[in-house]
């Protein structure tokens, strides 16, 4: 092991050592630059966004093109969803809007990566990069994105900061806040295209939230946080390569888990045996997948509705990422000891909401941190969460799951073991909200309010958010299994973000989306049955259908009439608000 160790050093100046590192510098500088004003204008969620959307034009370009036409596929890509997420940001309940822009996104990517490319290797590398597999040519390319966000940032630097620090100033001086607004989202998807290749899309995140929210802690001017920022990003990416001397210690430390499995699913015999039955009807071999969707879409429906009204909507996407690592270690610990698949099922949750329950807490108290925003807690809790994972996923290869099978899960592979755990968060979400759902209404719709009228019990309102919190957590947790870590969420707020816009009254609109569930969750299911796709992406591809359906009928509705006057319509809408 010393002789390892003492040999490491050479490593670092060979091209094979140096060029990633001068890839991960220039990265650093224009990702840092970008960074700065993603935490500015607290635009976390932003960049969490643009880093799933951009992903199927990724996927199409390795697909069909080859490793070397992912900046074309990322870059054409990258136009629509600047201007989706402009869209998004401007739009009321921005962080809905854009929760379903990047989940939809996203699931189209999985769906094209699962049906064209390999069930693992491929989506993995797009999603978590090969950094030692960069070329001169990709470089040169990557810079040329990075580049370009640099110039972005230059030219609106001080119409962004106008933007970050008085928005109504910024509007009455007439700066052009919609150009600015696009040319944040033009770098931050910039800066994504750069990265796909080396760093992966899920990962980039990184770059752009964590550096900057530490200089923000540190500097006290813009400029100083602007180079705090680029040099925190440097310094992260040099101190990332040297951790490719842990291989080096792995082999002393990572215990044998005895528990390969070929196939790379956990479930996978099930499914087998189930093919090989000549007897076997096809409505048994859905009967578990069905009941499994009919509970979760009751649960969406429920939680969802709390956490669109709440406005906890980034919070459920952390919560999402933060499942990944606790999963991992479940299915660890349960290796060790057992080959059992439903044991295995069970600690997949087990470890997943061991580990989300302490994020939660380390969220709430970086969120409480001055200078530190929720959504600058929630990015950074997100970062920390997904490297962990896969690190975790690295660490104790070979694991009897794949990666993508965490990822975007498969509902034709629940066990009773998972129906078992839905129905309980059900059961769970159904008592919670009857013993406690005027308070959750109230803290929803008029936080100051609630804690007004329960001045006496300041318990109250903490408790009640707890409880949200923890309903979110179980839910996204027993969605796993059916749509993995990564898309739970456009099932979870797309019901309620639509539908809202037609609805005001609360328990009405928690029903309406417990219906909408039910119904985006058979069509995603029969579309993934008869086109044989992933039935994680088709449901929340599915969802994202029903969000823009709503989102064009209300624009179709609220268009004036042939023959309405300006009063008319002045009236009507004043009405309406009534």
């Amino acid at each position: 092991m010393f002789n390892a160790i003492v040999s490491a050093p050479p490593l670092w100046f060979s091209p094979f050592f140096l060029r990633p590192l001068l890839f991960l510098v220039l990265f650093g500088i224009a990702a840092g630059a970008v960074g700065t004003l993603v935490n500015l204008r607290n635009w976390q969620f932003g960049a969490e966004a643009s880093v799933h959307s951009i992903f199927p034009g990724i996927v199409v370009g390795a697909v069909f093109g080859g490793i070397d036409w992912i900046p074309a596929g990322g870059g054409i890509c990258a136009i629509f969803v600047a201007a989706a997420l402009t869209w998004a940001m401007r739009h009321r309940a921005h962080e809905a809007a854009a929760a379903v822009v990047l989940t939809s996104f996203f699931a189209l990517g999985v769906i094209i990566s699962l049906k064209k490319g390999d069930m693992s290797g491929q989506m993995e590398a797009l999603m978590f990069g090969r950094l030692l597999e960069v070329t001169p040519q990709r470089m040169a390319i990557s810079l040329i994105f990075c580049l370009f966000a640099c110039v972005l940032v230059v030219l609106s630097w001080r119409a962004q900061l106008m933007c970050a620090f008085d928005s109504a100033g910024a509007g009455a001086a007439r700066v052009p806040t919609t150009l600015c607004d696009v040319c944040l989202n033009a770098a931050m998807c910039a800066i994504v295209v750069a990265g796909a290749s080396a760093i992966g899309v899920l990962l980039v995140v990184g770059y752009l939230i964590v550096p900057a929210l530490a200089a923000r802690l540190l500097s006290s001017s813009p400029r100083q946080m602007l180079a705090y920022s680029v040099l925190l990003s440097c310094a992260g990416g040099a101190l990332g390569m040297a951790t490719l001397l842990v291989p080096l210690f792995q082999a002393y430390f990572t215990p044998s888990l005895g528990c390969s499995d070929p196939s790379g699913s956990m479930r996978t015999h099930r499914r087998t045996a189930q093919s090989t039955k000549e007897s076997s009807d096809m409505l048994a071999i859905l009967l578990l997948p069905l009941l499994e969707l009919a509970l979760l879409g009751i649960l969406s429906g429920i939680v969802g509705t709390m956490t669109v009204l709440r406005g906890r909507v980034f919070f459920a996407e952390s919560i999402t990422h933060g499942a990944f690592p606790g999963a991992v270690i479940g299915v660890v610990c349960a290796s060790v000891f057992t080959r059992d698949h439903s044991i295995l099922a069970l600690c997949v949750f087990l470890g997943a909401l061991g580990l989300c329950l302490p994020l939660s807490a380390l969220m709430s108290a970086l969120a409480r941190i001055p200078g530190v925003s929720g959504g600058g807690a929630a990015g950074v809790v997100l970062t920390f969460s997904f490297a962990l994972g896969y690190f975790l996923s690295k660490w104790f290869a070979p694991l009897p799951l794949q990666i993508s099978s965490f990822l975007t899960g498969s509902i034709m592979t629940v066990t009773p073991v998972d129906i078992v755990l839905a129905g309980m968060a059900l059961v769970c979400a159904l008592c919670i909200l009857a013993l406690r759902g005027r308070h959750i209404l109230l803290l929803s719709f008029d936080a100051q309010g609630y804690r007004a009228a329960f001045r006496s019990s300041p318990g109250a309102c903490a408790l009640t958010d707890a409880l949200i919190s923890a309903l979110i957590t179980v839910c996204v947790i027993v969605m796993i299994p059916a749509v993995g870590t990564l898309l739970p969420l456009a099932l979870l707020v797309a019901p309620s973000a639509g539908l809202m816009r037609f609805i005001t009254r609360p328990g009405v609109l928690m029903v309406a989306s417990v219906f909408a569930a039910l119904a985006i969750s058979a069509c995603g299911f029969g579309i993934s049955l008869v086109a044989e796709l992933s039935s994680g992406g088709c449901i929340a591809l599915t969802s994202g259908l029903f969000f823009c359906g709503c989102v064009a009928w209300e624009a179709l509705a609220s268009r004036p009439k042939a023959g309405s006057t300006p009063a008319r319509r002045r009236v009507m809408r004043q009405r309406n608000e009534a």
